[in-house]
């Protein structure tokens, strides 16, 4: 009887770069997006008004929600999607059932249970973990069907919200956390610049507990993030990418063309109006459907851009390729940016935190990822994946990932 051949990792052979250095990129979004939650309170996290005042670290931090929060996550979320997709594709060629990609995303949900309450309490690991299985239910979706679960899924947040404000209008009670007090704010300070590592684990904890209050609003938008990256495999845009530059064009013009004044107009009203997003207001329910739309614009734009330049003069593809080191462990360069950030801030380590605002927080955020550059240049010269990424893999398939270049894969 004729065995059907072990599900293991892609091997190197059959990765496709771009996708690579696109999460190489989003990685770099990512990193200067969370610096703020490195050196400063969840609580400021969304407001940055409460701890900085200056027009230096307002004007970097409004720059950066303008170009970068909430757009390079959400590329690296499609790119989960493509990720799934391209597992699910390998899988029913060699015949193998699907329940491997659950077994993957409980392994995801232990690292992700450890970056969040050992490391940092902003991770996204959990999140993507736990909305993972649903892309099994509606994998065999076709693409209009697929499309409408996406959209329903997006809008759901903006919806939940309208409903909330008009419900609060009409006179009902509203439960909701109350803001934090500068005083609060100051001792979280304290806790994680000056406290023993009991204290900040507490604090690590009810932060994360904060951001993931509404995680079941949030979860149907992730999913729909990922089932638009199923759709754009299936599409083939990403598969070959050269064949579509005209569709990567069109989507470059109107990302840009729409999503950049979008995100200076929500991110105008949030700086202005500054609405407190748990409590529903106009003022907030109409700066999130306009950053709803906003935000994945100009994602699209920023991967268009990088896809169309790799597609270009050998020399772009060459001045993109150290993204695509980064790319290829992204998941141990995310846990590394928050190791490296979390002890550069905290009281264990260097004990920053408090100090750094937006405008000096750049320069530690373009020194760790340079590093990252080079330490995932070095380990791939000599390893098939990344630390993380072997231990993921080697829990989640049958056959051990070959940890070499050398070593053939399975």
């Amino acid at each position: 009887m004729e065995q059907t051949p072990a599900l293991a990792p892609v091997p190197p052979a059959e990765r496709i770069t771009v996708i690579d250095a696109l999460r190489g990129a989003a990685l770099f979004g990512i990193l200067t997006a969370n610096m703020r939650g490195f050196v400063a309170p969840f609580a400021v996290y969304m407001e940055p008004f409460k701890m900085w005042t200056d027009w230096a670290n307002l004007g970097v931090q409004f720059a950066i929600d303008v170009l970068v929060s909430g757009k390079f996550i959400t590329i690296f979320a499609a790119l989960f999607g493509i990720g799934f997709a391209i597992q699910m594709d390998r899988a029913e060629r060699r015949g193998q059932p699907a329940a491997f990609f659950v077994r993957r995303m409980a392994v995801l949900l232990l690292i992700g249970a450890f970056h969040a309450f050992v490391l940092w309490w902003g991770d996204i690991l959990i999140s993507y973990a736990l909305a993972g299985p649903f892309l099994l239910l509606l994998r065999r979706k076709p693409d209009r069907a697929l499309v409408r679960w996406a959209a329903a899924g997006y809008a759901l947040m903006p919806a939940m919200m309208l409903v909330g404000y008009v419900a609060s209008v009409a006179g009902a009670e509203m439960a909701h956390p109350p803001e934090a007090t500068p005083e609060q704010i100051q001792e979280t300070i304290r806790t994680y610049s000056q406290g023993g590592v009991a204290g900040i684990f507490r604090e690590r904890a009810r932060e994360w507990s904060a951001l993931n209050a509404f995680l079941p609003m949030f979860l149907p938008r992730i999913i729909a993030v990922f089932l638009a990256g199923v759709w754009l495999w299936r599409r083939g845009v990403i598969t070959d990418s050269g064949r579509h530059l005209d569709w990567w064009r069109r989507a470059q013009r109107i990302g840009l063309a729409a999503g950049l004044p979008l995100n200076l107009a929500a991110v105008c009203m949030h700086y202005a109006l500054r609405p407190n997003i748990a409590q529903p207001s106009l003022a907030g329910v109409s700066m999130l459907v306009v950053s709803s739309v906003a935000v994945p614009l100009l994602s699209l734009f920023y991967a268009a851009t990088l896809v169309l330049l790799w597609n270009g003069s050998g020399k772009w593809r060459e001045r993109l390729e150290p993204f695509s080191y980064v790319g290829r462990m992204a998941l141990t360069n995310y846990l590394l940016q928050s190791a490296i950030c979390t002890t550069l801030a905290y009281s264990y380590g260097v004990g920053l935190y408090g100090a750094v605002g937006p405008a000096l927080g750049l320069i530690p955020t373009a020194a760790v990822y340079a590093a990252q550059v080079w330490f995932s240049r070095r380990w791939l010269a000599a390893h098939r994946y990344g630390p993380a990424e072997w231990i993921w893999r080697r829990l989640t398939y049958s056959a051990p990932a070959p940890r070499s270049a050398e070593e053939p894969s399975a």
